[in-house]
């Protein structure tokens, strides 16, 4: 993401607008992003909203009917995974419209901030010259690139395989009591292949959002990470050789004592803390052309000060971009988790409970829809877990730091306080729980119960 622009996230709002599951889009001139007001991809969206409302309703009404007179308990708890995937398209959209100011707002702020920590020059100081190239975050900026595109992928290859397995089952089995042409009594076969346009579009829509908040939660927590990553203490620097997690800051800028001696006047003038270490120490930077021993400490200890400040007022705007998002979306993945285990238990107690009489495409539906599941369950958790694993190896890292200051100063002890006050953060499920990588098996061992409890019962 560069200055002018979403970057590659660009790709994602555009695609996600044209397949009228996100009612937003890019203003002039790229840099923030607004409400559809009008214009067709609103009024696509809008009607992408009543055929999920029309597809809920019809598979509220088939599941009463089927529970009430039909004696195939297969057809029933069939359309129950039916009316749990519908939720998600449906709690999407109405938060999407209900939100929709709280969605633009955290956004735009987590876009800003990966432009001005990962996406610029070295902690805003382009102007820095060494004997080598110019330090920059460009490799963050480029591995959250490639983690982009290859979620994009893998979403992609997985939705694909699911809506294939779908359609064919929607194409074979035409009259199974969850599809439109259940209720019709001729033989017309426009008319089934309308119906069954009609539920392939449906899959499309349920599978795009999932692939539409999946993907930008784990960028926003991936991209998050390498902000914290950014400015800690052991992670700040990217150098010649294009890698993460080299060289401390100090390295770079005891090389260049002009930088150093400007960037600790602005420290001063912005309100900087022990304001008599930074005055002598740039006063012996900038009077003499030899450093002894001394003059270099207090390099060390300037620095340290200046830097951990600029950390610690880029920890509050991650910590302001996360709050936005888990207020903005934390709902609507409250409310995907709660349908993924709700059909979970429905997709493996099925075929171990009915195994005998379910046909050959009937399991093979409920094997890749259950593989889909399952693997965006262990892409999802995890990603959403570093944020809150980073923000522990943050503060660790400038416990660290802190040795460069001595003890009893001021500046030591005040800063000791304000790390250990620093708030951990993480992508919370809507206020209910923490999502952290260990969830991915919490939710498998929640299932597993579930799903031998009801085969016991029935």
């Amino acid at each position: 993401m560069d200055e002018t622009s979403f970057g590659v996230y660009g790709t994602y709002f555009r695609l996600m607008r044209y397949m009228g599951v996100f009612p937003f889009r890019i203003e002039y001139p790229g840099t923030k992003l607004g409400v559809h007001k009008s214009g067709i991809w609103k009024w696509f969206y809008y009607i992408n909203f009543i055929a999920i409302i029309f597809g809920c309703s019809f598979q509220a009404c088939q599941l009463a009917l089927a529970m009430s007179y039909s004696k195939k308990p297969l057809d029933v708890v069939m359309q129950l995974c039916w009316m749990f995937v519908l939720c998600v398209p449906l709690s999407n959209m109405m938060g999407f419209i209900k939100q929709e100011e709280k969605i633009i707002m955290s956004l735009n702020l987590w876009a800003n901030l990966e432009r001005s920590v990962i996406g610029s020059s070295l902690r805003n100081l382009p102007n820095i010259q060494t004997n080598g190239p110019l330090p920059s975050m460009s490799a963050c900026h480029a591995a959250q690139n490639r983690l982009f595109r290859k979620q994009m992928f893998l979403y992609t290859v997985l939705g694909i395989a699911a809506v294939v397995a779908i359609s064919m089952h929607i194409l074979q089995v035409p009259r199974f009591p969850g599809y439109l042409y259940s209720v019709t009594m001729g033989e017309d076969e426009t008319v089934m292949y309308a119906a069954c346009a009609y539920h392939m579009w449906l899959a499309f829509i349920i599978f795009s959002h999932i692939f539409c908040l999946e993907v930008i939660m784990i960028m926003t927590s991936e991209s998050l990470c390498h902000c914290l990553e950014t400015v800690s203490f052991r992670g700040a620097v990217v150098m010649a050789n294009n890698q993460c997690d080299l060289p401390h800051l100090n390295e770079v800028l005891i090389k260049n004592w002009a930088a150093f001696d400007s960037k600790t006047k602005d420290g001063v003038a912005n309100g900087g803390t022990d304001t008599g270490v930074i005055s002598k120490a740039a006063s012996a930077v900038s009077k003499k052309k030899s450093y002894d021993d001394e003059s270099y400490y207090l390099a060390h200890v300037v620095q340290n000060v200046v830097d951990i400040q600029y950390a610690l007022d880029r920890y509050k705007d991650i910590e302001a971009a996360t709050d936005g998002l888990n207020n903005a979306f934390g709902p609507m993945i409250f409310h995907h988790q709660s349908v993924y285990m709700a059909l979970m238990c429905t997709l493996f107690y099925t075929p171990i409970r009915h195994l005998k009489i379910i046909p050959l495409d009937g399991c093979l539906l409920l094997a890749v829809v259950a593989a889909y599941y399952l693997i965006r369950l262990f892409q999802f958790y995890p990603s959403m877990g570093k944020l809150n694993n980073q923000s522990f190896l943050f503060v660790d890292s400038w416990m660290e730091g802190l040795r460069h200051i001595p003890k009893g100063k001021y500046a030591y002890e005040f800063y000791m306080h304000k790390l250990e006050s620093c708030r951990k953060l993480s992508i919370d499920c809507g206020g209910f729980y923490i999502m952290q990588k260990g969830t991915v098996l919490t939710f498998i061992s929640i299932v597993t119960t579930h799903v031998i409890v009801i085969l016991q019962l029935y």
